[in-house]
């Protein structure tokens, strides 16, 4: 993380995070400053629900108890909650759950979304499933 910043090379919101999760890294340090470097990140501007589920996801898989990035991190998703793809929403929450933090109302807010898009699904517009 050091070494990319006095490189100058330019990271996404969750790539760090995501990467020491992809790499199963257990660094507490490394862990910390991505942690540091994510919050920085989320206060500066708002992210897109790809980022944002990526970045729950990667803090579930490494064990993150932060409760400012989760607090930050729940309150732009709930923000922009319709525009999360399925799989978006279902990072998010897995990412979470185990956050160390009760993050209920954007619980409430995945749990509400989810209703809304099973009230309009028509099962009969539904592409047929690859066989390939």
């Amino acid at each position: 993380l050091v070494e990319a910043g006095q490189n100058g090379v330019e990271q996404s919101l969750s790539s760090f995070l995501w990467g020491l999760a992809r790499l199963g890294v257990d660094d507490a340090v490394a862990v910390e400053m991505a942690v540091a470097d994510a919050v920085m990140r989320m206060r500066a501007a708002k992210h897109s629900p790809d980022e944002l589920s990526m970045l729950s996801w990667a803090s579930g898989m490494l064990g993150v108890e932060n409760s400012v990035l989760f607090k930050e991190l729940a309150s732009q998703a709930r923000a922009h909650i319709r525009q999360f793809k399925l799989h978006e929403l279902q990072n998010l929450a897995w990412g979470s759950s185990g956050s160390g933090s009760e993050p209920v109302e954007l619980f409430h807010s995945i749990q509400q979304e989810l209703i809304t898009r099973l009230a309009h699904f028509d099962e009969h517009n539904c592409p047929e499933p690859s066989r390939e």
